[in-house]
């Protein structure tokens, strides 16, 4: 059960990390919005 309730927490976190570095890139993008907008918006409604 140690194990299973590690894998959990190991997961949480790098959701939680995860969330937290798309959300600075995300806030990054905005302010670099002229450059890199129409790229990433092209390239995320494609997939």
């Amino acid at each position: 059960m140690a194990r299973m309730e590690w894998m959990w927490v190991a997961g949480g976190g790098l959701l939680v990390f995860g969330a937290a570095v798309w959300s600075t890139g995300a806030l990054m993008a905005r302010s670099r919005r002229r450059r890199i907008g129409r790229g990433a918006a092209e390239a995320t409604r494609g997939d």
